[in-house]
Order: C-alpha cells, then structure tokens, then sequence
C-alpha cells in the first residue's frame, strides 16, 4: 500500500507540533515523561513569583510552580500550584513560604517541613507565608532612622532660626560688647591673681609662723589632753551641781524680797511710817535741821567756853566733870542762842 504524499506531509506536522508542544512544556519546567505530584497554597501577593520557579527544600530544588491564578471565590487571594517529585511527601503543617533566591530578588517558594507525622494529600492546599523582602526590610530598618533625621531636621531648622536671629546687627554689637566685657573681668582676675601671689610671696613667712604656731597650738592640746579633759568632766560636774540646787525656791525668795521692797517704797510714796514722815514732812524737817543748827552752835560754844559749861576739882584724886547751872539754866542758854 502507497502512502500518499499527503498523509506524510500530515504525519509529519503532528510530530512536529507535539514536538512543539513537548518543548514549550519542557521550558516551562513540564516534563510529560516524567511523574509528579502537585498541592496548592494561596498568598495575597506573590511578590514577582512566576510560573517555573522553584520549590526547594533547605536549598535542593524537588518541584517547580506549575500556575498561579486568582481564586474565584475570593478574588483578593491569587492560588499557586506547584509540584514535587514523586515519593516526596510534605506532612502537614508545613508551611510554602515565598523567598528570595538570589541578590536579583528571584523568587521561590522554600518549603518549612513540620515533624508533624501525618502527610498532606496530593492536591491538599499548604499554609503560605511571604518572607520579607530586601526592600521591605531596608524600609523596615531604615524607619527608626527615618524619623530620628526628621526629627533632626526640625532641630535644625530651629537652630537656623536661633542663629539668624543671634547674629543680627543688634545681636552682634551686644555679643561685641559682652566680649569686652568677658575680656575686661579676665584681665581683672589675672591682676588679682598677680596681686595675690605677690602677697602670698611677701607674707610668706608670716605664713609659715602662723601654720608653725597652729601645729604647736595642736601639740599643746595634744600635750594637755588629760587636763583638758579635767576641765570639761569638772564644767561637767559643776553643771550637774547648778541643775541640783534649788534654783526654784531661791529665785521664789527672791521675788518675794522684791515684792516686800516694793511695799515699802509705795508705804514711803503714801507717807506710811516714821521714815516716810521724816521723808514726806516738812514740818518734821524743819525742826531736825533746826535741832542739827542748834546743836551744832552748842558745841562750837562748849569748845570756845568750856568753863561756862564745865568745872575741873583739883582736890579729888581723878577728874570730876559737873554742870555749873541747874538744868532750867541750861535751858535759858539754849534759848538764848535760838533767838540768836
């Protein structure tokens, strides 16, 4: 039997198409020839995951992702089917978490096996987990910093509005003159300064007598401690004496002189008794003085004629001392030098 020309061009054009077919398949990481299993995990972004990625396992690659599509149901979840080689299970509560294969930022999905000892199912969903990417990462790092220069901008903001205002021309001409001044009280302590040292150096040797005599007052305390020390228990001594005595009843008695004086001093104001009379009197003074003038005119007159007064005998054997006139005599005289 002939085969027409046409049914070899047909042939011909099938094998050439699957060809095609198993090619394009076979770069897409789909080998027809060769059996797998395939599970499912769902992420909110895949983060420039793409199909043909690779599914690894602490960094051997077993699978590549097959598709990634939206869930129907949830249109805000996008599913990603991948598969592994065939006898290789994945128990469950693992986790498919996308990555960063390379510096590139190439993803893949690394699979965190659990020790959980039963296995998924083939086409079971597995929980998914995005890992933080370089730029989120950076970002993340990088945002204490962030705030920590904005802040510092505002700080230098205010600090360029300080210094405007601190070097205007008024500014300026007061820190000129603030300046002098500094200038001015450094030359006055350097003076002072120079007038100390110079004093220090004139007075040196009194100073040195003066620190001599401290350390030989400190040695005669020293040297005089145990007398010191007799003074004090003896000031203490004498102390506890004063704080025995009846201080109380002394300074009672004393009150009561002082009232009983002031009793007599108002008696002498009020004119009460003989003292306040004499004091008060005038009368009663004036025949004192009287009395004191005439007594004393009696005497001066015994002392210029004793003999009217006094007559000595010769004939006793001692002295006899006799009044010449009668006591009415005596009388007359003295009246006699009153009205003198």
């Amino acid at each position: 039997m002939k085969i027409s020309s046409y049914t070899k061009i047909g042939f011909v054009m099938v094998i050439a198409i699957s060809l095609l077919v198993w090619g394009l398949q076979f770069l897409q990481g789909k080998n027809f020839f060769k059996s797998e299993n395939y599970f499912f995990v769902t992420y909110k972004k895949v983060e420039g995951l793409q199909v043909s990625s690779f599914v690894v396992v602490n960094g051997f690659k077993i699978g590549k992702v097959r598709d990634i599509y939206l869930n129907p149901p949830k249109n805000k979840e996008l599913v990603v089917r991948f598969t592994v080689k065939k006898g290789f299970n994945i128990p469950k509560n693992s986790v498919a978490k996308i990555y960063s294969s390379d510096l590139m930022g190439t993803k893949a999905i690394e699979l965190l096996i659990s020790d959980y000892n039963e296995n998924h199912n083939f086409g079971d969903t597995i929980i998914g987990k995005i890992e933080t990417d370089l730029k989120e990462e950076v970002n993340r790092q990088m945002l204490p910093f962030k705030r920590k220069a904005e802040d510092l901008m505002g700080s230098m903001d205010s600090v360029l509005i300080v210094i405007r205002s601190v070097f205007n021309e008024k500014t300026r001409v007061n820190l000129k003159e603030s300046f002098f001044g500094i200038k001015k009280i450094i030359g006055n302590l350097e003076k002072t300064t120079f007038s100390l040292d110079t004093i220090i150096q004139n007075q040196q040797s009194k100073i040195r007598n003066t620190i001599e005599n401290v350390e030989s007052i400190s040695a005669n305390l020293k040297a005089n401690n145990e007398n010191l020390s007799k003074i004090i228990n003896n000031m203490v001594s004498f102390s506890d004496t004063l704080s025995h005595l009846k201080l109380n009843e002394i300074v009672k008695n004393t009150n009561k002189l002082i009232e009983k004086t002031n009793e007599t001093i108002n008696k002498i104001n009020n004119g009460d008794g003989t003292f306040a009379m004499m004091l008060n009197d005038k009368k009663l003074y004036e025949n004192l003085e009287k009395s004191s003038i005439n007594l004393a005119k009696l005497l001066e007159d015994i002392k210029l004629n004793p003999k009217k007064y006094i007559h000595y005998s010769l004939f006793d054997m001692g002295k006899v001392i006799y009044l010449e006139e009668d006591s009415k005599k005596f009388k007359k005289i003295l009246e006699k030098k009153n009205k003198k």
